[in-house]
């Protein structure tokens, strides 16, 4: 929820608006935020945090949700980042007073809000943790309308599906060649969507093909994944974005468990759901 206090004469005059209906203010207003941390701002690991980082420094950034799951985008510059660190932290609630609102003319944006927020010098964050907010849960886009273009390409996506097919793997890195791998998902009706991770993120795929010991559909959720316009021989898909991507494959969420029962009943499914790389001395991989 949004509460913009008006400073017209008229004192504890309130009006509060939707977070998805918000206009803009003038940058003379209070303005209030009640909201919750959707996604993580500050720290070392790029998969748990939406850190950029620029030539010279750290610009911090995060989306919070407010109690009616509408999203919005902070910014918290260099000079301001430590000022407000112990504060944004994910999933903590606050009330952020005084702070700038700017056009979201990113030209990939976190959420679909109109406008991003800018931390300053004089922000407040008051009544941290004081304010019971439901944790919002992932917006799955389907499949098919990513294929039909019916989804913007600008704005970060979630996507879940089972693994389906692995495509081309570069595992070892070698000049400007980075590690990444090419796969497809399928969704519960069939649908089939590519897929690329890089560096980190391919890592990490590799590190549970490695480590995995039980068998059945390999479900792999990727929130704020970036859609990929179809180039040459690469099909339109998805790929994880560089600071703000999370990445969680046949973990225990209540969104993945509930698919991968219902995808081990699909016969039409990933097969054996069986997802083992091996590698060539260039780094090719195949299917063992």
């Amino acid at each position: 929820m949004v509460v913009v206090r008006k400073h017209d004469g008229e004192r504890n005059k309130e009006e509060k608006r939707n977070i998805d209906k918000y206009e803009k203010v003038h940058k003379a207003l209070s303005v209030f935020i009640v909201g919750w941390i959707h996604s993580s701002c500050y720290g070392v690991d790029p998969l748990e945090m939406v850190v950029i980082e620029t030539t010279d420094a750290w610009v911090v950034q995060m989306v919070i949700c407010d109690a009616k799951g509408d999203n919005a985008h902070i910014i918290a510059p260099t000079v301001y980042a430590n000022q407000y660190k112990a504060e944004l932290v994910e999933n903590n609630t606050f009330i952020l007073q005084n702070f700038e609102i700017e056009k979201n003319d990113l030209t990939i944006k976190y959420c679909h809000h109109p406008f991003k927020f800018i931390l300053n010098g004089n922000t407040l964050l008051q009544d941290l943790n004081e304010f019971e907010i439901a944790k919002p849960g992932f917006k799955f886009v389907p499949f098919d309308e990513i294929k039909n273009g019916k989804v913007r390409k600008d704005v970060l996506i979630d996507v879940i599906g089972s693994f389906h097919e692995l495509g081309y793997t570069q595992l070892v890195p070698g000049g400007a060649r980075k590690v990444h791998i090419n796969f497809k998902i399928k969704d519960l009706t069939g649908n089939i969507l590519p897929c690329i991770l890089w560096e980190l993120f391919a890592e990490k795929f590799v590190k549970y093909n490695n480590e995995r010991k039980d068998d059945g559909p390999v479900v792999i959720l990727i929130h704020n994944a970036m859609i990929k316009e179809a180039i040459d021989k690469y099909e339109l898909g998805v790929s994880n974005a560089w600071n703000s991507t999370k990445l969680f494959i046949n973990e225990d969420l209540p969104e993945i468990v509930p698919f991968q029962k219902r995808f081990a009943y699909i016969k039409k499914g990933c097969g054996s759901g069986d997802l083992e790389l091996s590698t060539t001395s260039q780094g090719q991989p195949s299917l063992s």
